[in-house]
Parts: structure tokens; sequence; C-alpha cells
């Protein structure tokens, strides 16, 4: 596990997975397993350095990383900055039709093919194109149904036709 050496004021002055030496805010340069004993840097702490969980970006932006000591160990997150939701259903509204886009690119050709009269789409491309656009319709309208954030959160994801 990674460790966290916090000085007296609270801020972290290293991170590492071993002890090894290094040089606190004030300048003292301290060799490895210094800060164990106490008797140098009395009020150092050596604190389990723990990584939250990055947040879910389908409900904002991520920003810097930020350092939290807390009492007994110290965490490492990333800003985050909710988006509202209006911009949470446009994101997903997006992702959406992204994907059933990239979907659809794959069989254009035969369409394309087809209006050009060069031999017609056959049936089974014609239903999976309609099945796609089916299943960007249904989704689009359960985001649009959503009232919260957490209902937003709860729908399941796209089930996105086989060809």
């Amino acid at each position: 596990m990674q460790k966290a050496i916090v000085d007296p004021t609270g801020a972290v002055v290293s991170t590492t997975f071993e002890p090894r030496s290094f040089v606190t805010t004030d300048g003292l340069h301290c060799g490895s397993g210094v800060v164990f004993s106490g008797a140098v840097l009395p009020g150092y702490l050596w604190l389990d350095l723990v990584d939250e969980p990055p947040p879910d970006t389908r409900f904002g932006h991520i920003g810097a990383p930020v350092v939290v000591v807390e009492t007994d160990r110290v965490v490492r997150r990333r800003e985050f900055t909710p988006f509202s939701l209006h911009d949470a259903k446009a994101q997903f509204i997006a992702q959406c039709k992204s994907t059933a886009d990239s979907l659809l690119a794959a069989s254009n050709w035969k369409v394309i093919r087809a209006s050009e009269g060069v031999k017609p789409c056959d049936q089974a491309t014609i239903d999976y194109r309609s099945a796609i656009r089916d299943a960007s319709d249904a989704h689009e309208a359960a985001v649009l149904a959503c009232n919260t954030v957490e209902e937003l959160a709860a729908l399941p994801p796209v089930a996105w036709p086989h060809p």
C-alpha cells in the first residue's frame, strides 16, 4: 500500500511505497526510516494513501487531483463538477446517437448501393437498421422521462440489436 508523509500543518510532504528520504516543507532533509521514530520529526505522520475511485464521467467533468488528509489516512481524489440534469440528459442522448450512427455506418454502403439502383438492399439489413433506430429512439425517450440524475444513472444500457 502506498503511504503519505504528512507534516504538522497537515500538508502532504511526500508519497511513497517504501520508506525513503525526503525533504520536509521547511527544508529539513530526512533519511529513510527517520519519520517512524518521531524523535527527529515530532508531529509528522506516516499514513495510508488511498486512491478514491474516479467519479462517473457520464455525470460531470473530472478536474485536477486533490489530496485530502483525514484523521487516519490520506485520500487522493479528483475534483468533480457535476452536470445539470439537462446536460446529463444531453450527454446520454449524444452517446446513444453516436453509437447508433456507428452501428448504422457499417451497412451504409448497402443502402447507398440500393439508392443508386445497383442492387436492392436485403430485408435483413433493412430490419437491422430499423431495430437500431428503434433502440436509439426508445433509449432517448427513457432518458427524457428521467426527472433526477439518480433515475438517469439507474437506466439500463441500450440493448443494441445484432446483425
